[in-house]
């Protein structure tokens, strides 16, 4: 049984098992360099793109090796952990130019994109402000992003899109 805390440490996913609570743990610790104490830049749009660089950001410049070793850790760590952090609205230090630093949520699902190849904007489903996000994204994705975290039930829906995607394919 995972449950997710949500508090001062940050969001962690902390199971009864003392091997997982430990790599819960370290998990959150690596989360918590990356965004909160180093930082970074997502440059221009934060969305997974197939066979792009994204030259110059987080992903392949300034947390390079960090990103790396958190994103080969097995998704059934990853995802879990990370969906646990979209409620959350503390600032971190990683800046998505040309606009503000991105609070955790919105960290959060950046790199669930990047884990899972998918953006959130290729929801389906019929949430609705979800679907405004949707369509304002198109020119402004920061503030798109932040309307669609500003609402409870966009952020529950958000969750259960990412773990729906993660769920498929761990059955395949």
């Amino acid at each position: 049984m995972t449950v997710t805390l949500l508090g001062i440490a940050g969001c962690m996913a902390v199971s009864h098992s003392p091997v997982n609570k430990t790599a819960a743990l370290q998990l959150a610790k690596e989360w918590n360099e990356m965004v909160f104490e180093k930082g970074g830049c997502l440059c221009g749009s934060q969305d997974w793109r197939p066979n792009c660089s994204f030259e110059g950001s987080i992903f392949t410049y300034g947390l390079k090796d960090e990103w790396e070793a958190f994103s080969a850790r097995p998704l059934s760590q990853t995802v879990p952990f990370l969906t646990g952090c979209i409620d959350s609205t503390r600032e971190t230090r990683v800046h998505t130019c040309p606009f503000q630093m991105a609070i955790e949520g919105e960290a959060a699902v950046y790199f669930l994109q990047h884990l899972l190849h998918a953006n959130w904007i290729e929801y389906r489903g019929d949430n609705r402000v979800i679907q405004e996000g949707i369509v304002t994204h198109r020119k402004h994705y920061q503030n798109a992003i932040r309307h669609v975290l500003a609402d409870a039930g966009a952020r529950e829906e958000l969750k259960r899109y990412f773990l729906e995607i993660w769920r498929s394919r761990e059955k395949r």
